[in-house]
């Protein structure tokens, strides 16, 4: 169940399952009042027992999983933002048909008006189970009064690195044995409050500063622009398309710009990334894909969640912020982890390793019951 529910059908359906539309789906098409209408005409709906497209499909669940990631923060713009509102909703949705429900993985926050905060406690407090994938999450949790989380790993992390023909493709590119550099970039005001496009564009102009210093250490190294959010265009900044191409503009030559196809999945991505030398991420997923493929790796860090993940995995002396950015310290790191990339990606493996034994052991631990409770109970 989503938001892009058409646009996933082919990826879904290619693993199994079905793709359906969210209960309350967020249509950008609308006015704001529109979509904050629709929400509450939903929401009331379900309240008198009425018919709501969607919900058949929670009453007729086994077991509901919220889809983890970094949904749950205030909106910039003010309390009672649509997204977060959305996002809440249809975990409440699943609670309100008393089905068992977890949440994978998930950073939760900033949260920064006090009716956020409320709405927030009063619907996870009904949920059996939340996963929280860093520190910051559960601690923030614990002061809401919440007692009903684990600590797991963002569940992304589970993913392995598959043989795929994809990697030839970038090495025709290149000069054999040049360094190459996998990057993402993005346009994070939204997420961010009190920031504007200056403030972008100086995190954009860093980036190319540092890749040019690098350039200048590695004349044959090639940059390799994914763009890992490339739909959603008309949501404005959540497609990291602009950016990116004015990234590979800067680089010129010297860089090749790679949109995903997101009907292609995580496995191409990671596939892709693991032809890399290095990575620098500013998308936390292409952190996480990247590591996934054993590829040392820089974090460029626009949320929370991002430091937190890295601080979990021991990994926080490779995070910068993406508000102070030092062109010069981050060329120099880069630099070092290209001479240094075999133990690096050593390293690296060691830890996904032990990062996907801990997911395993905790699905094994609590959801497994969460499942033999509902089959007894039925």
């Amino acid at each position: 169940m989503s938001a892009y529910a058409e646009a996933n059908s082919q990826l879904y359906e290619s693993m199994g399952a079905e793709s359906i539309n969210s209960v309350w789906a967020l249509t950008y098409e609308r006015s704001r009042g529109a979509r904050y209408f629709a929400g509450l005409l939903a929401f009331v709906k379900i309240l008198l027992g009425r018919d709501v497209p969607g919900m058949e499909s929670v009453r007729e669940s086994t077991l509901i999983f919220s889809a983890g990631g970094g949904y749950l923060f205030s909106s910039r713009r003010g309390a009672l933002g649509a997204g977060f509102l959305n996002s809440l909703f249809h975990i409440w949705a699943a609670t309100h048909s008393k089905k068992p429900t977890c949440i994978f993985p998930k950073s939760i926050g900033p949260i920064n008006f006090r009716i956020d905060r409320f709405l927030l406690r009063t619907v996870l407090k009904r949920v059996n189970l939340i996963f929280v994938r860093e520190s910051l999450s559960l601690e923030y949790l614990k002061s809401l009064g919440l007692d009903n989380m684990a600590l797991c790993p963002d569940i992304a992390f589970s993913l392995h690195p598959e043989p795929n023909d994809v990697s030839n493709e970038l090495s025709s590119l290149t000069t054999q044995g040049a360094p190459k550099i996998g990057l993402t970039v993005l346009d994070w005001q939204f997420f961010r409050k009190s920031t504007t496009p200056p403030d972008v564009d100086a995190y954009l102009a860093n980036v190319v500063a540092a890749c040019k210093r690098i350039k200048e250490e590695f004349p044959q190294a090639h940059f390799y622009v994914f763009v890992q959010v490339a739909v959603a265009t008309g949501l404005g900044a959540e497609s990291d398309m602009p950016i990116s191409e004015r990234l590979h503009q800067e680089l010129g030559e010297s860089a090749t710009l790679i949109p995903l196809d997101p009907e292609r999945g995580a496995d191409t991505a990671i596939a892709m990334y693991s032809d890399m030398d290095i990575f620098i991420a500013s998308r936390m997923h292409s952190a996480i894909f990247a590591l996934c493929a054993h590829v040392p790796t820089l974090a460029l860090v626009y949320q929370p969640k991002t430091l937190g993940t890295f601080n979990l995995l021991g990994l926080s002396e490779y995070t910068r912020d993406v508000q102070d950015i030092d062109s010069d310290l981050l060329s120099t790191q880069a630099c070092a982890m290209l001479n240094n990339k075999e133990q690096l990606r050593v390293e690296t493996a060691r830890k996904m390793d032990d990062v996907q034994r801990t997911i395993d052991a905790l699905m094994t631990s609590h959801v497994k019951p969460l499942l033999s409770e509902q089959s007894q109970s039925q």
